[in-house]
């Protein structure tokens, strides 16, 4: 859920003073973590929790970097060094969070269930098997059947509910 909500949310810099310097969505609406993902390797997890107010006054997110000096990482350092050029602290002015999940930015509870859910599809039947007037017990036997939880004698004998792990129709051969 972490990740989600880390997705879902974009700061727009005011002062800096609630916004997460190295892990939150601020500079176009992406991390640094997420821009220059070697460069973010490279800074030690104590300074990853530095907020945006105290990283880029004097430029003190360079001393953040600790660790090998590659290509990879001058380059990326390079790239986010551009960028931050741009970005102008207003004192006083709080930071902004907008939830990108709704058209009017605001969270929902609804919106954040919904991401978590998203992409995902529904098993063929799913729905009609709770529709039904079969019992109870019948209804949640279809749900195990058709999601693969059923148990078969041979997860029953491991779990010693059972005597064998022979199938229970011709008790010839493990289930």
């Amino acid at each position: 859920m972490v990740a989600v909500f880390c997705a879902a949310t974009v700061s727009s810099i005011g002062s800096g003073e609630s916004t997460l310097f190295w892990t939150d969505n601020w500079i176009d609406g992406m991390s640094i973590r997420a821009m220059a993902p070697v460069l973010f390797g490279v800074v030690s997890a104590r300074r990853r929790k530095a907020l945006v107010c105290d990283a880029l006054p004097g430029r003190a997110w360079v001393r953040h970097i600790t660790g090998a000096f590659t290509v990879h990482m001058l380059t990326q350092f390079m790239q986010v060094w551009r960028r931050l050029q741009q970005v102008q602290l207003v004192p006083r002015v709080p930071d902004v969070f907008r939830w990108r999940l709704t058209a009017d930015g605001s969270y929902s509870a609804a919106s954040a269930y919904g991401a978590m859910f998203f992409g995902s599809s529904r098993p063929l039947g799913a729905k009609e098997i709770w529709k039904t007037s079969a019992p109870q017990r019948v209804r949640f036997f279809f749900w195990l059947v058709m999601h693969g939880r059923c148990w078969t004698a041979e997860r029953r004998f491991r779990h010693g509910l059972q005597d064998s792990c022979n199938c229970v129709c011709c008790d010839q051969a493990p289930e």
